[in-house]
């Protein structure tokens, strides 16, 4: 905690600036530098440096057209910082990422959760979508993922109409009370 508020993590993080916010990966960075080698090898996970997942973002995103609607598909995403300079080149295009899906999978539970942090930090938008799970091994995550979120939102619909109905149970009760006192 003292280094991010020294070294200016925090101020980078909880910027109200998208722009500043996509300038770093911190949850990437912490998980790279805090990590074993073991760990690093165990997982097969590589830590893409910021600047050549620029250059990357740039070779790739400069002649491609970009259409809104596109879904970009990343199966080994790590936290997102190919993300993250995709964003980058976008927004010096002036295009705005809310307007595309973003999908990423990753097999490691920690780097899906950093993933998931950044893309609320570095502003993708509302169509985000991070699994977690092993590409090769299973295949489609994504499908998991979307039918997982499904799952989440109607049992989260549910839960809230019970809420509703029983918020207005006691109103009643209540109502019955004051009446019969």
């Amino acid at each position: 905690m003292e280094a991010s508020l020294t070294n200016g993590l925090l101020h980078l993080t909880s910027s109200d600036d998208a722009d500043l916010r996509s300038t770093t990966d911190v949850m990437g960075t912490v998980l790279a530098v805090m990590r074993s080698e073991g760990a690093h090898d165990a997982l097969a996970e590589i830590h893409t440096p910021p600047e050549v997942a620029y250059l990357m973002a740039r070779m790739l995103l400069d002649g491609m057209p970009l259409t809104p609607g596109m879904t970009f598909d990343e199966p080994a995403g790590g936290t997102g910082g190919m993300y993250r300079a995709a964003v980058q080149v976008m927004r010096e295009r002036g295009i705005d990422p809310h307007e595309f899906g973003w999908s990423l999978t990753d097999a490691d539970p920690l780097a899906a959760a950093g993933a998931a942090v950044n893309a609320i930090l570095w502003d993708l938008g509302p169509h985000v979508l991070i699994g977690c799970g092993d590409t090769l091994h299973e295949g489609n995550v994504p499908a998991r993922a979307a039918q997982e979120a499904r799952d989440s939102l109607e049992r989260r619909d549910r839960l809230h109409s019970q809420a509703v109905f029983l918020a207005a149970l006691q109103k009643v009760e209540a109502l019955i009370r004051d009446v019969a006192a």
